[in-house]
């Protein structure tokens, strides 16, 4: 198992690259999808048919509201199926069973901590030290060599001219990667004091090089929390201060993306939300299924990777399964932060709070990342 949880995050750390896709880009499996897919089997395997977990035990009340998540978003793929082409409802069905396949891990993590608990925590460690370690090199190995995507337009990557993204190819997704280890790495501050200096600044640095204001938002509130009860007034209005400076003082690349004051992005969201909206209306209580919604949103030849979701995850979540998976939905992320520690309510409003600008909590990298923290924070 041990093994296996080390594999897992050295796959996640080459991002993009661990990807196959088939059906012209609209089934998009990960190397770390196949080794989640491996830990369930040998966790079964082990454990289940040898009896030494006992599937009767009751589940809790977070993974209750996962199931019935996963219930009504299940509702939602097979409410109407037939007006949809058989790609189609392959397509929703396959993201489905990917997504179902997350929260087993996340349940099949938490029992394996529950029975090994000093083991598994260790492993578990030891493989986000990994992650972050190849994390920063390969980040700052593209932006000093590879900054931007221009080249790989025609596959629907957005260029984002001299930021850093990583191998994640995406700005936001860097982002939000970045600041989860950030805040991870330093609660980590009495067991690996050299490593949470350099891992810190170095993620810091790649913070303020992804020059997106939703990331510097996020940061600075979740850096605010985090210190506030940690330092006096004083010492935490300058770091504030020096945090906002240097937003400011950051040289600029070539291009529009690195403006602060740019509108076109915000404008763009404000469209993305109303065509959102106007989805849903349609059919509001379970909505037009998990994964579907680029048959209503873009043209049939637009490649773009958003072109399956909105600007956010709860808008996502609103047109895919409606109301009723929205407020079930609601419901998980409260439960989640009610039976969280301090650290954990902060993870869990970074994943939040940044799901309101853009589709962060159902991209596959982060929602991993954020099911694996949560079982040890």
């Amino acid at each position: 198992m041990n093994y296996l949880i080390y594999f897992f995050f050295l796959s996640l750390s080459f991002g993009q690259l661990e990807r196959i896709s088939f059906l012209d880009q609209s089934v998009n499996i990960y190397f770390h999808d196949i080794i989640i897919l491996s830990i369930i089997i040998f966790y079964a395997v082990k454990n289940i048919l040898t009896r030494k977990v006992d599937v009767r035990e009751k589940l809790d009340s977070i993974e209750k509201a996962g199931v019935i998540f996963l219930v009504i978003l299940f509702l939602s793929l097979i409410n109407g199926f037939w007006r949809f082409t058989f790609l189609q409802n392959i397509v929703g069905f396959l993201y489905f069973g990917r997504l179902c396949m997350y929260f087993i891990f996340y349940f099949i993590l938490t029992h394996w901590i529950h029975y090994h608990n000093k083991q598994s925590q260790n492993a578990i460690r030891m493989g986000m030290i990994l992650f972050v370690v190849s994390t920063v090199v390969f980040s700052y190995i593209q932006f000093f060599l590879y900054p931007n995507l221009r080249n790989l337009s025609y596959l629907g990557w957005d260029p984002h001219y001299y930021r850093v993204f990583g191998l994640f190819f995406d700005t936001s997704t860097a982002g939000i990667v970045y600041v989860m280890l950030f805040f991870w790495l330093i609660s980590q501050k009495h067991s690996y004091k050299s490593l949470v200096v350099i891992g810190s600044i170095s993620l810091f640095g790649l913070i303020l090089f992804t020059y997106s204001r939703s990331i510097y938002i996020t940061f600075g509130i979740v850096f605010t929390l985090f210190f506030i009860k940690r330092i006096s007034p004083l010492k935490m209005l300058l770091l504030v201060c020096v945090f906002i400076l240097m937003v400011f003082i950051m040289p600029r690349p070539n291009g529009y993306g690195g403006e602060l004051m740019r509108t076109y992005s915000i404008t763009t969201r404000m469209n993305d939300y109303k065509e959102g909206l106007k989805l849903w209306l349609r059919k509001p209580l379970l909505g037009y299924g998990y994964n579907r919604l680029r048959s209503f949103t873009k043209r049939p030849d637009n490649i773009s990777h958003a072109g399956a979701s909105f600007s956010s995850s709860y808008m996502t979540i609103l047109a895919s399964s409606g109301l009723i998976g929205l407020l079930v939905f609601l419901y998980l992320l409260y439960l989640f932060f009610r039976n969280a520690g301090f650290n954990g309510k902060l993870l869990i409003f970074i994943v939040a709070f940044s799901s309101l600008f853009d589709n962060i909590f159902l991209n596959n990298f982060i929602l991993t990342i954020f099911l694996m923290l949560m079982t040890i924070i």
